[in-house]
């Protein structure tokens, strides 16, 4: 019976899973149509996000050629490195264009 509501629980949560998947998919969506207005904060958002997608397929293109041919290329800290730079910015502008529309 354990084994039963075990398999029932996780069917659940893996239907939750892909809701939330799908739903983040979604709204990730709706700022790409997003792309052609004015505001900073969207336009910061996109450009981080296509930056991550770059350096997730570079990054991926290398272990593919390290596991192929043996190799280390030691890239693992640079890429973690970069994108921490990326998401620091975001940060850093995120906090600049609250600052800015503070009531005082």
């Amino acid at each position: 019976m354990e084994v039963e509501a075990a398999r029932t629980q996780n069917e659940q949560l893996l239907a939750c899973c892909n809701q939330l998947r799908e739903e983040a998919s979604e709204l990730k969506n709706e700022i790409l149509r997003q792309s052609g207005c004015d505001c900073p904060i969207i336009r910061s958002y996109l450009s981080i996000e296509a930056q991550r997608a770059l350096n997730n397929m570079m990054r991926d293109a290398q272990d593919r050629y390290d596991r192929d041919t043996g190799c280390n290329s030691g890239n693992d800290v640079a890429w973690n490195e970069g994108e921490t730079k990326a998401l620091r910015s975001c940060e850093e502008f995120e906090k600049e264009q609250a600052d800015s529309f503070e009531v005082n």
